[in-house]
């Protein structure tokens, strides 16, 4: 549910702005001022975890999830509906501001009831198994973290990625 969620924070950003001319043209301002309810849910979605984070530390994750939705979509309600520039302008601001905690709880949500293994990510492991770019990028990274950690050569096993031995003499 959480990934649903934050699916339709993030569309809600981004499916007002094909209309942003008929806004201008309905309520009288220009198409710059026009995007402006944009700019602000997109900056009431940066506002928004201030409060939710730690509310989602101290009652849960589930009260955010529960208080913070059904109030974003009666402001994205009030936003459809406004009748004037201005209330179209607080109505973005609040959606947005209300729709954050979604994607500020969300992740960690996913994390504690998803799978921690990166491998086993669905986008990850398709660009795994079928992009050798991204493949030898997190093979670097997994080289660079096992040497590090001073694992070097000594935690290779025939199941592991092995960095090649060199063969130069000095």
């Amino acid at each position: 549910m959480p990934g649903a969620f934050g699916f339709a924070v993030t569309f809600g950003s981004s499916v007002y702005t094909p209309g942003y001319p008929e806004v201008a043209k309905k309520f009288g301002v220009s198409q710059t001022v026009a995007l402006l309810p944009l700019s602000l849910y997109v900056l009431g979605l940066a506002f928004g975890p201030v409060l939710a984070a730690p509310i989602s530390e101290t009652k849960g994750r589930r009260v955010v999830y529960l208080v913070s939705l059904p109030i974003a979509a009666v402001f994205t309600l009030g936003a459809g509906f406004s009748q004037s520039f201005a209330a179209l302008v607080v109505t973005r601001f609040f959606a947005g501001f209300f729709s954050s905690p979604v994607l500020a709880v969300g992740a960690g949500t996913m994390w504690i009831y998803g799978s921690r293994s990166i491998v086993q990510w669905p986008l990850v492991r398709f660009f795994w198994q079928h992009s050798s770019v991204l493949r030898w990028v997190l093979r670097w990274v997994d080289l660079r973290r096992k040497i590090r950690d001073g694992g070097g050569r000594s935690g290779c096993s025939s199941s592991s990625w092995c960095p090649p031995t060199s063969t130069r003499s000095a």
